[in-house]
């Protein structure tokens, strides 16, 4: 009742006989008590100090009390360096000291910056002074959490520590058990980290923590690589938690240490489960990945493939991509007939890859998309990006061959000789023969652009003699001997028709590719 209080206070303050200069004084704090419950600080605060500085209020001990809650005030207003002022002369004050300690630690920590040291000192103060009051066990929590804020780890975890063993039925024990754990782990000993967090969990089973520290005691498993482990934390979480904000986040790592362990139907139900959870984006994005490896795994490509692909549009999504990765979903795209999207995906992985010989496949995917999809000059553009990286990857023979073609085909045949040339060379391995025929058939055809026919005869001739295949070189033949004829050797026209009956006696009839 702090008015009623104000009122009864003005009313003795007024009375004829005054009241006596010791009395007055008592009825002046008692009045700007009362304006402080009402959260008056700034006039309580102005009241405080004019008894502080009463001389009759200092023998009955209402000096000092004024000058503290004065700080008080100070610091309720927001005041962090008047509350400090205030509250320093109160330390040689026995009877206040343990008091003003507290103020002017809450006040420095507060303030901040180079205050903070001031706060330290007086958590210690307090902790050291006072080990039995009831301010202790607050002291050191504040204590440990500046110190932590600061980077001292080890000094944090010991007063953390402290706390706990001097105070365990403390409300805050459990919670200096937790931030422990915590700051072990933050501090780079996972070792000691564990044992804090099994600690903590055995004290206190039934903490609000208790899903947090099986969640952080299984990362930090995982960090240490003792992975059964974590999997058994995992899902002790699953089992005590089904409805925790961790749910997600544990069925993630579930699914991801079984996929590890190939166990690939229990990982899927996981990372399924995980996907159903209302999951964060992050963790969203992570479960559709190792989903898609794992049905990738199982040979449902199809599925996995349309997973990728809907990973590609954040940055942060498709930085997780191998580059393994990016090539299988391009070419799963490109024999699916997806073409613009294959293109999309190669062009990502160039612009993600780690090195020019992936760069190099990259760019030859995006070429053999655009091709199929028509697009000539997106398809001849991304092979001669391919073909000007200075590498040779298993990409190179392939790129520089499509790119000698597509030139042709638009009528450049002296650059498109240069191309061809060079795919000769570079298909030399026997497992590139049909590349090689068709580079040599290219060397012919921009002869033949050239008006050169002789050339072109000489090296369709060459190839029609030299190599066996049965879907290339049948048309080839047909090719060579129309242009022999054309030349007026009709023998040699008549010996490619011999070689082709010879040969290719099952061919199909039709016009040369």
């Amino acid at each position: 009742r702090a008015r009623d209080a104000i009122a009864a206070a003005d009313a003795a303050l007024a009375a004829s006989p005054a009241p006596a200069a010791a009395a007055a004084a008592e009825l002046r704090y008692v009045r700007a008590q009362a304006l402080f419950d009402l959260a008056r600080h700034e006039e309580a605060g102005a009241a405080f100090l004019e008894i502080a500085k009463d001389p009759a209020a200092a023998p009955s001990g209402f000096a000092a009390r004024a000058r503290y809650q004065a700080a008080l005030c100070a610091f309720k207003r927001g005041q962090w360096t008047a509350a400090r002022e205030a509250a320093r002369p109160l330390l040689s004050d026995k009877a206040m000291r343990e008091e003003a300690l507290w103020l002017l630690a809450q006040a420095s920590s507060e303030e901040g910056g180079k205050a903070l040291d001031e706060a330290i000192e007086s958590y210690r103060r307090i902790a050291a002074e006072f080990p039995e009051s009831s301010y202790a066990p607050g002291a050191l929590f504040r204590l440990a959490h500046a110190l932590r804020g600061r980077g001292d780890w080890a000094a944090a975890v010991a007063a953390f520590e402290s706390l706990a063993e001097k105070f365990p039925k403390s409300d805050l024990a459990p919670r200096a058990r937790f931030s422990a754990a915590h700051a072990l782990g933050g501090a780079g000993q996972d070792d000691r980290a564990v044992v804090a967090w099994r600690t903590y969990l055995r004290d206190f089973p039934s903490h609000e923590g208790a899903e947090e520290g099986l969640w952080q005691l299984g990362v930090l498993l995982l960090r240490l690589d003792r992975r059964t482990e974590a999997l058994a934390d995992f899902d002790e979480l699953l089992r005590r938690f089904p409805k925790g904000a961790r749910r997600a986040d544990a069925l993630l790592w579930r699914g991801e240490l079984l996929r590890e362990a190939d166990a690939p139907a229990p990982a899927e139900r996981a990372l399924r489960d995980a996907l159903a959870a209302n999951p964060r984006e992050e963790v969203a994005r992570d479960a559709r990945f190792a989903l898609a490896t794992v049905l990738q795994k199982s040979g449902r490509e199809s599925e996995a493939a349309e997973l990728l692909q809907g990973l590609l549009d954040g940055p942060a999504a498709a930085s997780r991509f191998t580059p393994g990765q990016f090539a299988w979903l391009a070419e799963r795209q490109i024999e699916g007939g997806k073409f613009a999207q294959a293109a999309t995906t190669a062009r990502r992985m160039a612009e993600l890859a780690p090195d020019d010989s992936w760069r190099q496949t990259a760019w030859t995917l995006a070429g053999r998309a655009e091709r199929a999809a028509g697009r000539a000059r997106e398809a001849e553009e991304a092979f001669r990006k391919a073909c000007e990286l200075n590498v040779l990857t298993t990409s190179a023979p392939e790129a520089t061959l499509r790119l000698a073609e597509l030139l042709l085909a638009r009528g450049a045949a002296e650059e498109a000789d240069k191309w061809f040339r060079l795919a000769v060379e570079r298909c030399a391995a026997p497992e590139l023969q049909a590349q090689r025929i068709w580079a040599y058939v290219g060397l012919g055809r921009a002869a033949l652009a050239r008006g050169e026919k002789d050339d072109a005869a000489r090296y369709l001739s060459t190839v029609c003699l030299l190599y066996r295949d049965p879907e290339i070189l049948p048309p080839v033949i047909e090719e060579t001997a129309r242009l022999l004829d054309e030349l007026g050797r009709a023998d040699e026209a008549a010996a490619m028709r011999d070689l082709l009956a010879k040969d290719y006696p099952d061919r199909k009839e039709g016009a040369a590719k």
